[in-house]
């Protein structure tokens, strides 16, 4: 039950937060603290400035339910152009 409720709150968070912190966790393991300190800053100053977070501000000031738009699916360098 513990862990339902864990899950429930995870996937009420902004998409983009829950993706940034995995990448940061995962990176911190195989690097040193600067260069994973480093990289945490460069995560949040894009996890921080979207609309994920605009959403997550407005849902708590209505005390509602965030309704968070999806993630932009990743695409390869090479199929963009």
């Amino acid at each position: 039950a513990a862990a339902l409720q864990c899950a429930k709150e995870i996937a009420a968070k902004p998409p983009g937060a829950i993706w940034g912190t995995k990448q940061a966790v995962n990176y911190a393991r195989d690097h040193s603290v600067e260069d994973s300190l480093r990289q945490m800053g460069w995560l949040q100053g894009t996890i921080w400035s979207n609309r994920h977070v605009q959403e997550s501000v407005a849902a708590m000031k209505q005390k509602r339910a965030g309704d968070f738009p999806a993630l932009t699916p990743l695409q390869r360098f090479a199929a963009l152009g």
